[in-house]
C-alpha cells in the first residue's frame, strides 16, 4: 500500500513539473481542506454534549443548591471559597456511606456484653479498657462535667449562627434534612427541644 501511494505521489510531482507547478504548491495545495458542501449538517465533534443536556444539567444544580434564594447563595460562597475543604458537588447521605471503604470491626467479634462501672480511676480505665479495644459504659462519667448545664441548643446556635467557624466544622447530618449547621440553626426552639409534633432530629459536628 505504502509502495502505490509513494508512486501515485512521484506520477503527480513529475506531472506537475511538467505542467511548471512548483512542489512547493503542490504540497500547499494537498494540505488544504476541502470545505464543507452547502447545506450539509455539521457533525458534532465527538465526546461532546448536548445543549439541552447541559442546559438541564445547570438547571438541576441551582435548584439542588437553591441558589435561586439568599441562603443558597450564602451557601455555596461558604463552600467555594478559599479556605473551604468541602466538595464542590454536595453528596446526599446514603452515597456517602455506600462509597466510604468498608469498617474492620474484627475488634468486636467476640464482644458480647459491656461492661457497666463507676467510680473508676484513670489508672485503672488505662490498664483495662484505653488499650484493649474492650468496649465500657461509665455510669458516672459526667459526674463533675458542667456540660449539662451550660450547654443548649440556644448556646450554640448563639455561638455559631452569626460565625464563620461553622463553615470549617464538619458536618454530619444522618437521617435529617439538614446539609449545614446553618440550616440546622434555623429550625424552631419547639423542634429543638423535640417538641410533640416536630419531627425528630440528631446531628454530629
Amino acid at each position: 500500500m505504502e509502495a502505490v501511494a509513494r508512486e501515485r505521489l512521484v506520477g503527480i510531482l513529475k506531472e506537475a513539473e511538467r505542467l511548471g507547478v512548483a512542489k512547493e504548491a503542490v504540497v500547499r495545495l494537498a494540505a488544504a481542506r476541502r470545505p464543507p458542501a452547502c447545506g450539509r449538517k455539521q457533525s458534532r465533534p465527538a465526546g461532546s454534549l448536548p445543549i439541552w443536556l447541559v442546559v438541564v444539567s445547570l438547571a438541576a444544580l441551582v435548584y439542588k443548591a437553591e441558589l435561586y434564594s439568599r441562603a443558597g447563595i450564602a451557601r455555596a460562597v461558604s463552600y467555594w471559597s478559599p479556605s473551604s475543604d468541602k466538595c464542590t458537588v454536595w453528596m446526599p447521605d446514603i452515597v456517602t456511606r455506600a462509597l466510604r471503604p468498608p469498617v474492620d470491626c474484627s475488634m468486636c467479634r467476640d464482644v458480647h456484653s459491656v461492661d457497666r462501672v463507676s467510680n473508676i480511676t484513670p489508672k485503672e480505665f488505662e490498664e483495662i479498657y484505653a488499650f484493649s479495644g474492650r468496649p465500657v459504659i461509665i455510669t458516672d462519667a459526667m459526674k463533675n462535667w458542667t456540660a449539662p448545664s451550660v450547654f443548649s441548643f440556644e448556646f450554640f446556635r448563639e455561638l455559631y449562627s452569626d460565625s464563620t467557624a461553622q463553615d470549617q466544622c464538619q458536618f454530619f447530618p444522618y437521617q435529617t434534612e439538614f446539609r449545614s449547621l446553618w440550616e440546622v440553626f434555623q429550625m424552631s426552639i419547639e423542634r429543638s427541644r423535640l417538641t410533640d409534633g416536630t419531627d425528630p432530629w440528631y446531628i454530629g459536628w
